[in-house]
C-alpha cells in the first residue's frame, strides 16, 4: 500500500462503520494551508471499545493495530498506533477526551475531502487553537510552522475572536499574538 492507499483506506473504514471521527494533524492543517509531508494521519476518535474492535477488524490485512494504547502526553489522551506493513508511514487513532474544546472542536466539524475521499474536519479556527496549545504545551515547532501557515494562506477568513477566546481560555493569547505578529512583517 502507498501512503495514500492508507489514508484512503482508513477513511473509507471509518466511513462504513458509523463512528464519530475527525481528521486531525497535517492533514487537516493541509486543508487550509500549504500542504506538508508527514510520516503519519492522525484522527480523533469517539468510540466505545466494542465499536473499535469491529473498526480494527475491518482493516485491511496490510494494517496492524499496536494492541498497546498509549498516553500521549502532549494532547493529554490515549491513543492506537496502527502500523503498515512495508511502509514508514502510520495511523494515530487519538480517543475523544471531556476537554471542554475537543469537544466543541467535534461538535463543529465540517465535510472535507481528504486525498479524494469524504471526510469529516475540523475548522481552520480550531485548528489554530489546537496548535497553539500543543506549541504552548510541548513547544514543537511544527505547530508553529502550521499555525503561521494556516494563517498565511487563511488571513482575513479567519473567526479571530473564536480563536482569541479560547486562547484566553487556555493562557496562550500571547503566543496567538506574537504568531499573528509575525505573519504580518
Amino acid at each position: 500500500m502507498t501512503p495514500r492507499e492508507v489514508v484512503v483506506a482508513m477513511l473509507e473504514t471509518l466511513n462504513a462503520s458509523g463512528i464519530n471521527y475527525i481528521v486531525t494533524g497535517s492533514f487537516a492543517t493541509n486543508l487550509y494551508a500549504v500542504p506538508r509531508s508527514t510520516q503519519d494521519v492522525d484522527f480523533v476518535v469517539d468510540a466505545q471499545p466494542e465499536e473499535l474492535k469491529k473498526l480494527f477488524e475491518s482493516l485491511p490485512k496490510e494494517i496492524r493495530v499496536d494492541p498497546q494504547m498509549r498516553f500521549d502526553t502532549i494532547t493529554y489522551t490515549y491513543r492506537y498506533n496502527l502500523n503498515v506493513d512495508g511502509l514508514p508511514f502510520g495511523i494515530v487513532l487519538f480517543l475523544l477526551t471531556d476537554d471542554e474544546h475537543n469537544q466543541e472542536r467535534f461538535r463543529r466539524k465540517r465535510s472535507g475531502t481528504v486525498q479524494g475521499t469524504t471526510a469529516h474536519v475540523p475548522t481552520a479556527e480550531d485548528i489554530i487553537v489546537q496548535k497553539v496549545r500543543w506549541s504552548a504545551k510541548a513547544n514543537r515547532a511544527k505547530d508553529v510552522q502550521d499555525v503561521r501557515a494556516i494563517i498565511d494562506a487563511q488571513g482575513d477568513d479567519i473567526d479571530w475572536p473564536y480563536v482569541e477566546a479560547w486562547c484566553d481560555r487556555h493562557g496562550t493569547r500571547d503566543l496567538l499574538e506574537q504568531l499573528r505578529e509575525e505573519e504580518r512583517r
